[in-house]
């Protein structure tokens, strides 16, 4: 067969000879590379390899589609696999016969859930559920029947363009979709993922502050009146004013959520079903009225903490006052200290429906539940810098070996929790003072 180095030009040169039904070209620079020209004169590039003893040839794509130097490219990609002990052969014969996206999607998903319930670091059974979910409800049954490598960047995102009206949704669908191709590649099916070339959306990110001396002062009011008679005023969009019932329970909540910085899942438990635990929420057992603590379990414990070890946190006078208000003379250690109305032996849920309407009523706007722990926080840095992320179980600085080493006396953090809850209190009791706002990440 004629060999030469192969070039546009000698390519586009080339010409079936001889009797038989093609005529192969071969490349003298890498070995096995050539072009292949049809009794009819299509030109295809391929290459020749030995795999066990037999002689066997693959095809790249056709001239034209396909330059030279790309031709060569691929040539030398199959080459190396070859190397290193694949046969491109073999390995194309199983993508024509492969997965489909959906056979890869159910491994990924049984993989991601087993990895969560074995409690590996990244992994969690809410975020299986909320994969299972977009992939069930929005990837069209099409593009699930299509073989893996079939998957485009075109479907891809004519996927994510569907959704373009719920830009959250539809990221949230390309990660998915990417995260399943990801681990086609992990099982040797394709070699690219094609979801990485799909840009998201951009989108605001979250906005969280603190409230300020104002609305604090204007919640703690609102939630006196919900606490005396169990309703509270809102204006409808045609501007007629309604009551609404309040279940004390939230008004409740949002008094301990403000008055210690406990994120809402840690004094509640966690509102997705994946995620809880068989003890969710913080427990009276937890609450230590005359040593004035409360303990945090580990993650995975139920207590919907974010992570690390179980801990032990200060109260202030003022939370410890409003606990022992509430809590009833006979008590199981085990109950929730904010228990459901219907359930009385799981935490309260749906705070947010009424934590709306009381905000509103509040006059406050743009915040939400967690912005409480941020007003905790700007309060605790202006009393106590050194100790503010303390209060709330956070680390003390950024150097995860120096944390290793630094122990805070529970009696300091108790002084300082008395400071910060006794500020919080007067604030919502429309008392003067001072308070730095910090603007702090979400945690």
């Amino acid at each position: 067969m004629p060999k030469a180095r192969l070039t546009k030009t000698v390519v586009d040169r080339a010409a079936h000879t001889g009797t038989g039904n093609q005529t192969i070209f071969y490349d003298d620079d890498v070995t096995g590379f050539g072009v292949r020209v049809s009794a009819g004169g299509a030109k295809s590039y391929i290459v020749e390899y030995r795999h066990g003893g037999r002689k066997r040839r693959v095809t790249l794509g056709r001239h034209g589609p396909l330059t030279v130097d790309q031709a060569r490219k691929l040539a030398k990609r199959e080459l190396y696999s070859i190397a290193v002990g694949e046969d491109p052969a073999d390995r194309r014969r199983l993508e024509r016969e492969g997965d489909t996206l959906a056979d890869v999607a159910s491994r990924y998903l049984d993989d991601l859930k087993a990895r969560a319930e074995a409690g590996a670091k990244r992994g969690r059974l809410s975020g299986w559920e909320s994969a299972l979910q977009l992939w069930n409800r929005h990837v069209p049954p099409a593009m699930k029947r299509s073989k893996v490598v079939d998957v485009t960047v075109q479907d891809v995102r004519r996927l994510h363009r569907r959704l373009s009206d719920k830009a959250a949704t539809a990221d949230h669908v390309r990660t998915v979709v990417h995260a399943i191709l990801e681990h086609a590649i992990s099982e040797g099916l394709v070699q690219v993922n094609v979801a990485s070339a799909v840009k998201r959306y951009s989108k605001p990110p979250k906005r969280r502050r603190a409230l300020t001396l104002d609305e604090l002062a204007s919640l703690g009011k609102v939630l006196h009146d919900v606490e005396g008679s169990g309703t509270v005023a809102r204006t409808t969009e045609g501007g007629m004013t309604v009551t609404c019932d309040v279940d004390p329970a939230a008004s409740l909540s949002l008094r301990l959520l403000a008055l210690t910085g406990m994120r809402k899942s840690e004094l509640l438990g966690h509102h997705t079903k994946a995620r809880r635990g068989p003890r969710e929420g913080l427990r009276w057992s937890d609450v230590d009225l005359d040593a004035g603590t409360y303990e945090l379990a580990a993650n995975g414990g139920g207590s919907g903490s974010k992570g690390g070890a179980p801990r032990t946190l200060p109260l202030g006078v003022a939370t410890i006052e409003l606990l022992r208000t509430m809590r009833p003379e006979e008590v199981n250690p085990e109950a929730p200290v904010v228990a459901s109305p219907r359930i009385p032996s799981q935490p309260f849920v749906g705070l947010d429906k009424p934590r709306r309407r009381i905000y509103e009523a509040a006059g406050i706007a743009d915040a939400d539940a967690h912005c409480l722990r941020h007003t905790f926080e700007s309060v605790a840095f202006s009393i106590a810098p050194g100790l503010a992320g303390a209060l709330t179980g956070r680390a003390l600085t950024r150097d995860s070996t120096l944390n290793a080493y630094l122990h805070v006396d529970m009696s300091a953090l108790r002084q300082a929790a008395d400071k910060v809850a006794g500020r919080m209190a007067a604030a919502m009791a429309g008392e003067g003072g001072a308070m730095l706002p910090v603007t702090r990440g979400r945690r």
